[in-house]
């Protein structure tokens, strides 16, 4: 009644015996005990002991006419919160006001706590995003740095290629000499595309056989990988294309047997299935990206470690990695997973403890019928004149054979390898020379620099420019330039080259 009068709200249970108690500790949480000090067999200390013992530090005030200051000091010691006496029931609105006020205090502190921890844990994840973010604003920088450094480095390669094949080679031979082109062009194509993405350009897609890029995965990974690695390739009759980029879908094919090689540091079999599929209605059930519709779906699997439930969970996430003692970077699976999402599809992941991993890429088909293009080969190519040639780069190696493939097919050519000695060469043999060839990233003298001086010298020469940084969108800016007549990637082949050659020497003043 004193309680209700004062007008503090709360459920009062009025219990007078021992048993009554224990069963009223054992039925809810209560926010406070209050007790008088003589009660039917046990006594307040009893209750408070009681109290104590079921939930530790529990608000309990001691309500008595009869307690002396000893008992109550004593009471005090053993964990009381408070003692009033009957006869001043004033102090007892007071004291539970008091445990009250200090309670919701406690409780706002604990939220203000509980805040404070998911802000901090909100501003962890943050900074972690930033720095993640900062450090793939670091790649991209990287990859304009070093892509022109790396193109020119495949041009001997694949120009060295196109030499050998004219060669008589035994079948092994020829083989392992398509499958060094071939790699050397991906890699060019791989270059492309993370300079194109780290300059937010976007390329045009056009339809791609899954099942021709999962052949090529599947020389690589005989002669590439450890013997005791077996190879299974199971491709589907008449499998569909896909609309896409072919260099990023060969990228997911790597990363994910690469994976399956370093998931059997023993050994196993790593298989390679594509086939047609049909998704219905039920779809979403399968992934929750899924659509229904035509879909190539092509699998990854392998023998070897798997994974348990909550390495998988994670292993789609950027720079999570279980490789760091070898090196992984943690950015393979996620940017498989970027890939496929980016050409509309969608990733599975079956797994198990050592049972082997299987991942299943689904991309929307395309059943549309394609048409391949092929380079143009060394026969069909004319050959030169005895024409001169101003070739300027420099990189000797590519200097070298670049000069080694004009003169085999009946050019002539002085090399130059700066800027400076181009402009001196041309300025003494101007009436000789019919076209130029140079490079756009060379020290002190850049390859626009020098096109604008030499036709200063002659404005009527001829200038291919070849780059390994520039990117697509540029390519018409070049083309614009009045001082261009043409322009080549590298790294080039040499069929590309004597093509391009042959053309612009055919074009009209």
């Amino acid at each position: 009644m004193i309680l209700s009068d004062e007008n503090i709200p709360c459920d009062i249970h009025r219990v007078e015996t021992r048993q009554d108690f224990e069963g009223a500790l054992e039925e809810q949480n209560w926010s406070l005990v209050i007790s008088d000090f003589s009660l039917p067999s046990f006594n307040g200390l009893k209750a408070l002991a009681l109290t104590r013992e079921k939930f530790g530090n529990m608000p309990f005030i001691l309500f008595s006419g009869t307690i002396g200051e000893e008992t109550a000091v004593e009471c005090l010691k053993k964990g009381a919160t408070d003692y009033v006496l009957k006869q001043r029931p004033a102090r007892l609105v007071a004291a539970v006001r008091s445990i009250f006020t200090a309670a919701e205090e406690r409780e706002r502190r604990k939220k203000s706590e509980e805040e404070l921890q998911r802000s901090a844990e909100r501003e962890k994840e943050m900074e972690a995003r930033f720095l993640r973010m900062q450090r793939m604003e670091s790649i991209g920088a990287l990859v304009s740095g070093i892509a022109h450094d790396l193109n020119n480095a495949l041009v001997p390669i694949l120009m060295g290629c196109g030499f050998l094949r004219s060669e008589a080679l035994n079948e092994e031979a020829q083989q392992i000499l398509s499958t060094m082109e071939t790699s050397a062009r991906r890699g060019a194509d791989m270059l492309r595309q993370v300079l194109a993405f780290a300059r937010g350009v976007e390329g045009k897609k056009a339809p791609v056989q899954l099942s021709v890029l999962l052949r090529e995965m599947e020389k690589i990974a005989r002669d590439a990988f450890p013997k005791t690695v077996r190879v299974r390739t199971d491709i589907a009759a008449d499998p569909w294309t896909v609309l896409g980029y072919a260099t990023q879908l060969y990228q997911v094919i790597m990363n994910l047997c690469i994976n399956a090689r370093d998931a059997m540091p023993n050994g196993g079999q790593l298989s390679l299935h594509a086939e047609n599929v049909e998704l219905d209605k039920t779809a979403s059930q399968l992934h929750r990206d899924a659509v229904p519709g035509p879909y190539l779906r092509f699998t990854v699997s392998d023998t070897g470690q798997g994974m348990p439930p909550e390495i998988q969970q994670k292993i789609f996430e950027p720079f999570f990695t279980t490789k760091e003692l070898r090196g992984g970077t943690g950015l393979g699976l996620s940017t498989s997973l970027d890939i496929v999402k980016n050409h509309g599809g969608f990733i599975t992941v079956k797994s198990q403890v050592g049972q082997g991993s299987q991942f299943n890429v689904y991309l929307p088909a395309s059943t549309a019928p394609t048409r391949s293009e092929s380079e143009p080969q060394l026969s069909s190519i004319p050959s030169g004149n005895g024409e001169l040639i101003l070739l300027v780069d420099d990189e000797v190696a590519i200097c070298e054979i670049t000069k080694a493939a004009l003169e085999n097919y009946g050019y002539r050519v002085v090399v130059a390898n700066s800027g400076p000695e181009a402009v001196t060469i041309y300025a003494g043999k101007r009436n000789e020379i019919d076209l130029a060839i140079t490079d756009t990233g060379m020290p002190f003298m850049d390859g626009h620099a020098t096109s604008i001086a030499l036709k200063k010298i002659n404005p009527a020469l001829k200038i291919i420019m070849a780059s390994g940084s520039v990117p697509d969108r540029n390519v018409k800016e070049t083309l614009s330039d009045p001082n261009i007549s043409a322009f080549t990637p590298k790294p080039y082949t040499v069929e590309k080259l004597l093509t391009i050659v042959h053309e612009v020497l055919q074009q009209k003043s």
